[in-house]
């Protein structure tokens, strides 16, 4: 009996020994920068958490209210190894401030906390650099454009049909002056072409006395004409 009574006290023990072990386990808060309760000039630009072991990126929440209890933005934590840093904003007010944190421990359990820091001083926002507007070009005034006269314009006008017809003119001479060549070198022909054609006529008219002559001594007109000499008398 009293062995049973041992072994189910060491069963007991065990159970409520072993959930312990785990929480033991979880990453812890060792540092911040600013420190808990502590007291600053200005407020930081970021805030520094610093933790036992290294985290885990997910779940990782950064939550910070200024003294009036608004919430503040923030930037996205960054977390690298045991460290978790959070820009914080450029313009902050004097006073108290809240910081509550959560983050996954290595073994995948959330880890939760907070903290508080004051200002002496508040901070304001860096002015950016101004920029130089871009130069505008001023359009040209009425004045300045340049209309010519009326009468500028009207001589003008008529200068263009004046050309047109100059050159109307212009084809035309040279046209009559190609013509005038052309008959000119028809007319001008050499004189041996007048020679020649003089000649053809003269021999056309020679031929044409040579036929009639010969046409004048066929026989049977040479029988009639003796038919019609008288007859010879002998005496």
């Amino acid at each position: 009996m009293p062995v049973r009574i041992l072994r189910l006290l060491l069963v007991l023990g065990a159970l409520l020994v072993l959930p312990t072990v785990p929480a033991a386990a979880h990453d812890e808060l060792v540092s911040t920068t600013p420190a808990d309760r502590a007291t600053v000039d200005v407020p930081p630009g970021e805030l520094q958490l610093v933790f036992s072991q290294p985290v885990l990126a997910v779940g990782t929440q950064v939550v910070v209210e200024d003294p009036d209890g608004n919430l503040i933005g923030t930037g996205e934590p960054q977390v690298a190894g045991d460290q978790v840093v959070v820009p914080l904003p450029d313009a902050l007010p004097p006073g108290e401030y809240r910081v509550r944190w959560r983050v996954t421990s290595g073994d995948g359990h959330p880890v939760t906390g907070d903290l508080r820091f004051a200002a002496t001083a508040g901070t304001t926002a860096v002015a950016a650099p101004p920029v130089a507007p871009a130069p505008v070009t001023a359009a040209p005034a009425p004045s300045d454009m340049k209309v010519p006269a009326p009468g500028v314009a009207a001589s003008t006008a008529a200068a263009e049909p004046a050309s047109d017809s100059a050159a109307v003119r212009t084809v035309e001479g040279a046209a009559s002056a190609s013509a005038a060549k052309t008959v000119d070198a028809v007319t001008s022909g050499p004189s041996w072409q007048l020679l020649a054609v003089v000649g053809g006529c003269a021999l056309v008219a020679v031929l044409a006395v040579a036929v009639l002559a010969a046409g004048s001594r066929t026989p049977e007109r040479v029988a009639a004409r003796a038919d019609r000499r008288p007859p010879r008398t002998e005496g």
